[in-house]
């Protein structure tokens, strides 16, 4: 970072309070922007850079030194992702990761990741790396507290044995599936997070000069545009570090070729320096007799007595013919901008031999938390399902007395069902739409369009069941087989906006719909052994209170 750091090769500026004066930019032989990344906040704008893996890094600059025209495809082929220093592994998807490479911005999704070891019967999960910037010591907290707070059963202990390494032990309960647990981890802590990545960088050009009179301008870039700036500048820098040393060679010529003028007649110059009055007149009579100037006179008067010995003398030519070749051998390097390239490219690739690593971050990994499933994590207790005449409903562990039951003024209690956490619920709304979901009776439900709970039945999982879809199958538990003859017949709910489409929904199905002048249901009408979804009432589309054929049973 701190190589060919010189107010020839990079600009100096004054520091803060104008006392002193610091480099505008360090020489940086890495792509630094990318490897380390940076992260920051101004007025009106923001960067967020993801780190990257060295030796990707610097293999892609060389990739694009040797073929200028590299698509973006190949470049990704060789750095395909950020790589953090806290490991984990990266979700986003390749196509994904391309957009934000192309454009500067994007999100990143990285997971913690994790492994699994054999404690006696039991598993126990070691999480191995967290996610970039987040506080390991808030992910330990968080996992105890859903353990103190039994949201997640499976889950007995965590411990943190983390040394120089992360180390979080996490002890299971016997025949618990660990990727079970990491699910409900990455949904619920910051095991999973987010990396919104922000590009934008202060570049060279623009239309307003700072103080020190260089011209910068925010732009955010692709991976390609910050390869590119960084190449071009690394350029820059190689190309100022070889006419700096152009300079300092081509002034040590010119004091050595004044010293060999001195050797034939040098008798005659030490004659020269004995007679003169003092420095200023020896300096002058030294000019005008070897036609020398003031720098090589100066260099001639400073010149320590045992260098005029005949060794020495030689050792003075030997270097002049050394700089001589060297100072050719620059000036062919200035002339020619791919031996500068070639300059470039070696100094990466010793950069890449002397400090490149491996990748800590795994690309492609399993979004476990799509697996999470809030009913795999339910604790199975007995409880009794109490639904109002309102429409309201709650879950209650025990009911002594329904009379006891606290409801709010004007309201009374109207089904009170047993039935367990793991049971399921059917809900018709008094708006005419039936939530054909079977809504398990550990989530509580509000519905969104202001309709309230008209009809409740089933809460027993063996009378109705129903899949992830939302598809809910009816059967006749009295006469121990399924409706229609046998076959299940799996039915999506629908909102029925028509009460005749509803009528002949029904009754496909085998449903009841009851009709009566006073448009309320009868439950003592009902056959004991009919089972109902949800029974129709009234002749204007309107669905009934909460009474219902059954509701005795």
């Amino acid at each position: 970072m701190l190589q060919d750091l010189d107010e020839h090769i990079v600009d100096f500026v004054p520091n803060y309070s104008g006392t002193l004066r610091e480099p505008a930019v360090l020489p940086a032989a890495i792509p630094n922007l990318l490897v380390n990344g940076s992260m920051g906040i101004a007025v009106g704008m923001a960067t967020n850079i993801p780190p990257h893996n060295l030796g990707e890094a610097i293999r892609g600059c060389m990739a694009v030194i040797d073929r200028p025209k590299i698509s973006i495809d190949e470049l990704l082929a060789i750095i395909p992702a950020p790589d953090f220093p806290t490991g984990g592994r990266i979700l986003t998807p390749k196509n994904d990761l391309k957009k934000i490479y192309e454009t500067g911005r994007g999100a990143i999704d990285i997971q913690g990741d994790f492994e699994v070891e054999q404690d006696g019967k039991r598993n126990r999960i070691i999480v191995t790396s967290i996610p970039y910037a987040v506080n390991k010591s808030k992910i330990f907290e968080a996992i105890r507290e859903l353990i103190n707070a039994n949201k997640l059963p499976q889950l007995v202990n965590v411990h943190d044995e983390s040394t120089d390494d992360v180390r979080i032990v996490l002890d299971l309960k016997a025949g618990t599936d660990p990727n079970t647990v990491m699910a409900y981890l990455y949904k619920h802590t910051d095991l999973q997070s987010r990396f919104n990545v922000n590009m934008t960088c202060i570049v060279p050009g623009g239309v307003q000069a700072s103080e020190n009179g260089l011209v910068y301008q925010p732009k955010r870039l692709g991976l390609r545009e910050i390869i590119d700036y960084f190449l071009n500048f690394r350029l820059e820098i190689v190309t100022k570090r070889l006419s700096w040393q152009l300079s300092q060679i081509l002034d040590r010529i010119h004091i050595l070729e004044g010293l060999k003028k001195l050797f034939d007649g040098l008798d005659e110059a030490i004659q020269i320096i004995r007679e003169a009055e003092d420095r200023q007149d020896a300096s002058q009579k030294l000019c005008d007799r070897f036609d020398l100037d003031d720098i090589q006179a100066n260099a001639i008067l400073e010149l320590r007595l045992y260098k005029l010995a005949r060794l020495e003398m030689n050792k003075i030519t030997t270097e002049l013919e050394a700089k001589q070749r060297d100072a050719k051998h620059i000036q062919t390097l200035l002339a020619d901008e791919k031996k500068r390239w070639k300059i470039v490219r070696q100094e990466l690739e010793f950069a890449l031999k002397t400090y490149g690593d491996e990748r800590r971050t795994q690309l492609s990994g399993v979004d476990l938390s799509k697996d999470y499933a809030p009913e795999n994590y339910i604790v199975q207790e007995d409880c009794y399902v109490i639904i109002t005449k309102a429409g309201l409903f709650k879950r209650q562990k025990t009911v002594t007395d329904v009379a006891a039951i606290r409801t709010k003024d004007s309201d009374a209690v109207a089904f009170v069902r047993f039935g367990s956490t793991i049971s399921t619920l059917v809900m018709l709304s008094s708006l005419g739409k039936a939530f054909g979901r079977v809504f398990p009776v550990w989530r509580q439900y509000s519905g969104d369009d202001g309709a309230r709970l008209a009809h409740c039945d089933g809460v027993s999982a063996r009378r109705w069941r129903a899949d992830h879809r939302g598809l809910y199958r009816r059967s006749d538990a009295s006469r121990g087989r399924d409706q229609g003859g046998g076959q299940q017949e799996w039915r999506r709910a629908k909102v029925f906006d028509r009460l005749d489409d509803a009528d002949a929904d029904a009754r496909r199905l085998g449903w009841r719909r009851n009709r009566t002048d006073d448009r309320r249901h009868q439950p003592n009408g009902a056959s004991a052994t009919d089972e109902h979804f949800g029974v129709y009432g009234g002749f204007d589309g309107e669905w009934s209170d909460l009474h219902a054929a059954g509701a005795g049973r």
